[in-house]
């Protein structure tokens, strides 16, 4: 036998709504710059012929990993805390 049984919206699953929009919004305001200026300067670098620029290439790709190890942890950090929201609720 199946119980038939209908969804019903909790107060958490309206919390839970307004996640979307910040992870959204973090990515498209934080994360996409962020790429987008690596890739200008490491664009710039490698246009640039001098031993000094060789360097800076280095610099870069040690700022590249940190930044993105940075960022995941931030948004794990979002996911987190609005798990425990959820759960809370």
């Amino acid at each position: 036998m199946i119980l038939r049984q209908r969804w019903r919206n909790l107060q958490a699953d309206v919390y839970v709504s307004f996640h979307r929009n910040l992870i959204t919004d973090f990515y498209e305001q934080t994360i996409v710059p962020v790429f987008a200026e690596w890739q200008r300067q490491r664009a710039k670098y490698e246009a640039d012929n001098s031993a000094l620029a060789d360097f800076l290439l280095v610099d870069l790709d040690a700022l590249e990993i940190e930044s993105a190890r940075a960022l995941c942890l931030s948004l794990q950090s979002l996911w987190e805390r609005q798990l425990r929201q959820y759960l809370e609720k």
